[in-house]
């Protein structure tokens, strides 16, 4: 039998980029995984990670995850701020257009407007920055992580600082990897 790949989503709420105001306004969230995916996607905006609450629940995806946002209108990211109990391979790609179907395929808009990869810090249980492209507006998202990852907390963060907070979320589907 083959293994599941799982698609979450999360409805996130905000406003466009001002300053000191919430920067997504009816955000939609999802992990899809290309691997299976143990935990709950809640966990990754629920405010508990393992320096403030031991039993902190984490995602953990076993060789691929994808993490995928977007936003109804373009916003400025800074940066995305992970707590990592391990993380190794990491790209961010912004979008202006298009959008993710629920398998974590491309639709329309293919070309990424920017693309930032890097190594994770070798450490583990830590808050880590992946840097975004402040200066390029996007509508949305894919954070790709190769290799194992385990996260406890996400959050996308303005020129501002202001953090993404979510209201909702729900499994989506389970479908056969491919």
């Amino acid at each position: 039998m083959k293994p599941h790949a799982l698609c979450l989503a999360m409805v996130l709420a905000g406003s466009p980029v001002v300053a000191g105001v919430d920067l997504t306004a009816d955000a939609v969230t999802a992990a899809t995984t290309l691997n299976p995916v143990v935990g709950e996607v809640g966990a990754l905006f629920d405010g508990r990670t393992p320096d403030t609450d031991p039993a902190a629940p984490n995602v953990m995806w076993g060789g691929a995850g994808l993490l995928r946002v977007s936003w109804p209108r373009p916003v400025a990211l800074a940066k995305i701020r992970v707590y990592m109990g391990l993380m190794e391979r990491y790209t961010v790609y912004g979008y202006l257009g298009g959008s993710f179907s629920d398998t974590g395929q491309r639709q329309g808009v293919e070309e990424p407007l920017w693309a930032v990869s890097g190594l994770a810090p070798l450490e583990e249980n830590l808050w880590f920055d992946l840097p975004c492209r402040p200066d390029l507006p996007i509508d949305n998202l894919g954070l790709s992580m190769s290799g194992r990852a385990t996260l406890y907390e996400v959050r996308f963060l303005g020129p501002d600082g202001t953090a993404v907070t979510p209201t909702s979320y729900a499994w989506v589907k389970a479908a056969p990897a491919h």
